[in-house]
C-alpha cells in the first residue's frame, strides 16, 4: 500500500479545504450586482456602461487564469495565491475611492479580474491531482466554495451597503478577501509528491516487463489538446453556459428591484443561489463518479435553461425564490463538474493550462453578455429578450456536454519513453 493509504489522515483533504477557500473568493465577484444601482445612481452611468466593468473583469480573469495556470506548473502555488490575495484585496479596497468609470475598470476589472484567476483553474487542477478515487466528490466539495462565497458575500455586501454605504463596504470586502486567500496560501500544496504522498486511489504497482509494450492512454499536452475537436466542443460548451450565468449574476438584482423587490431580498436571492448550489455541487460530484461528467454537466445546463426562461414570468418574491431553488441546484451540479469534464477529456498533466485556454470562452462571453443585456434593458425597459437568449444558450451548452467525447490517441509505453527522451 502507498503512503497515502497507510496514513490515518490524508493531507489531500487539507488541500481540498484550501481549494475551497480559493473558490470562495468568487463570492466577491458575484457581489458586484449588490453595488450596481448605487453606482448608476451616484454617477449617472447607464446599465450597459456599468455592466462593462464585468466584461473587463472577465477578460482579465481569463488572462490571469492562463498565466497563473502556467506559473503554477513551475513555481510554488502558495506564493501565487498570496500574490493574488494582495492584488485582490487592494483592488477591492481602492474601489472605495473611485470617481470615474475608468477607475472601476482598473481596480475591479483589471486587478480584481486578474487575481480571480487563482480561484478556478488552480483549485480544479490541484484537486484532480490529489485524488483519483472520489474525484467527483472532492471537486464538488472544493467548488462548493463558489456557492458558499456567493451565499455569504452577496447578502453581506448588501447589508454593508445599506448600513455603511457602498464606499466603506468596498474596504470591508477588500480586507475579507485578502484574509480568505492568505489562509488558503498557507495550506495549499500543488502535488501529493511534494508531501511524499501518492494521489488518493492511485495504482502504485510498477508495470511489468511483459506489459511494457501494451498500450496506455496518455494525458494530453496543451498543444495536442488545442488540435482536437473535443477541445473546441468544450470551448463552445463553456462559452454558451457562461453567457446566461453572467447575465443572471449581473442583472438579476436590478431586475428584482425593478419589479418591486427590496435590495436586501434580491441580494439574498443571489446569495441563496450560491447556498443552494452547494447541495447541487455535492450531488453533482457524487453523480459524476457514478454516471459520468458529461451527463451531469449536460442535464444541469438543460435544467438551468428552463429556469432562466422562467425568470420572464417572475413577479413576486416567492417566484424569485422558486427560481433560486431549482436554478441553484442545477447550476451547482453543472459548476462542480465542468472542470472535471475537462480533466476527463484530457487528463491532468497539463490541466491548469488547458483549463485556462478553455475558459477564454468566459472572457468572450463576458465581453458580450452583461453589456448586451444592459443595452437590451436600456432600449426595451425589460430583460425578457436577454433571458430568452440565456435560456437558448444553456440548451446549446447542454447538448454539447452530452455529445463531447475524449479524443482518441493511444501511445505505447515504449513510444512514450522515446518521446520523453527526444524532449517531445
Amino acid at each position: 500500500m502507498d503512503k497515502a493509504n497507510q496514513s490515518k489522515f490524508f493531507y489531500g483533504w487539507v488541500v481540498v479545504a484550501a481549494c475551497f477557500l480559493l473558490c470562495f473568493s468568487w463570492g466577491f465577484f458575484y457581489s458586484y450586482g449588490a453595488f450596481f444601482k448605487e453606482l448608476t445612481a451616484e454617477f449617472g452611468w447607464s446599465r450597459a456602461a456599468t455592466s462593462t466593468v464585468v466584461s473587463v473583469n472577465t477578460i482579465f480573469y481569463v488572462i490571469g487564469s492562463i498565466i497563473i495556470g502556467w506559473l503554477s506548473d513551475r513555481y510554488k502555488l502558495r506564493w501565487l495565491v498570496l500574490g493574488a490575495a494582495i492584488l485582490y484585496g487592494v483592488g477591492l479596497a481602492l474601489c472605495s475611492q473611485i470617481h470615474a468609470l475608468w477607475q472601476l475598470y482598473i481596480l475591479f476589472g483589471v486587478m480584481g479580474g486578474f487575481a480571480l484567476g487563482i480561484a478556478y483553474t488552480p483549485p480544479t487542477a490541484t484537486v484532480q491531482r490529489w485524488f483519483v478515487k472520489r474525484r467527483g466528490l472532492t471537486l464538488g466539495i472544493a467548488l462548493a466554495g463558489i456557492g458558499i462565497g456567493t451565499f455569504i458575500m452577496t447578502p453581506v455586501a448588501a447589508r454593508f451597503i445599506t448600513t455603511y454605504g457602498w464606499r466603506t463596504s468596498y474596504i470591508f470586502m477588500g480586507i475579507i478577501v485578502f484574509l480568505v486567500l492568505a489562509i488558503a496560501a498557507f495550506f495549499i500544496v500543488r502535488h501529493p509528491e511534494d508531501k511524499g504522498l501518492k494521489p488518493y486511489g492511485a495504482i502504485t504497482e510498477s508495470v511489468s516487463e511483459s506489459s511494457a509494450s501494451t498500450s496506455i492512454e496518455r494525458s494530453w499536452t496543451t498543444r495536442e489538446a488545442l488540435r482536437t475537436k473535443s477541445f473546441w466542443m468544450a470551448w463552445l460548451m463553456w462559452f454558451f453556459f457562461s453567457i446566461p450565468i453572467l447575465v443572471v449574476m449581473t442583472h438579476v438584482i436590478p431586475h428584482a428591484e425593478d419589479i418591486g423587490i427590496s435590495k436586501v431580498a434580491a441580494a439574498g436571492a443571489v446569495g441563496l443561489i450560491g447556498g443552494v448550489s452547494i447541495i447541487g455541487r455535492l450531488m453533482g460530484g457524487v453523480l459524476a463518479d457514478r454516471i459520468g461528467f458529461n451527463r451531469v454537466v449536460g442535464f444541469g445546463c438543460l435544467l438551468c435553461g428552463v429556469m432562466v426562461a422562467f425568470l420572464i414570468g417572475v413577479k413576486s418574491v416567492w417566484m424569485l425564490y422558486l427560481f433560486v431553488l431549482i436554478y441553484g441546484l442545477s447550476y451547482g451540479a453543472k459548476a462542480a463538474t465542468g472542470g472535471g469534464l475537462i480533466g476527463h477529456l484530457f487528463g491532468t498533466k497539463s490541466l491548469p493550462t488547458i483549463l485556462g485556454f478553455v475558459i477564454t470562452s468566459w472572457a468572450v462571453a463576458g465581453i458580450i453578455a452583461p453589456p448586451v443585456a444592459g443595452y437590451i434593458f436600456d432600449k426595451t425597459g425589460s430583460y425578457n429578450i436577454a433571458f430568452i437568449i440565456g435560456a437558448a444558450s444553456f440548451a446549446i451548452s447542454g447538448a454539447l456536454a452530452l455529445t463531447v467525447k475524449p479524443p482518441q490517441k493511444i501511445f505505447s509505453i515504449e513510444g512514450e519513453q522515446n518521446r520523453k527522451a527526444e524532449g517531445i
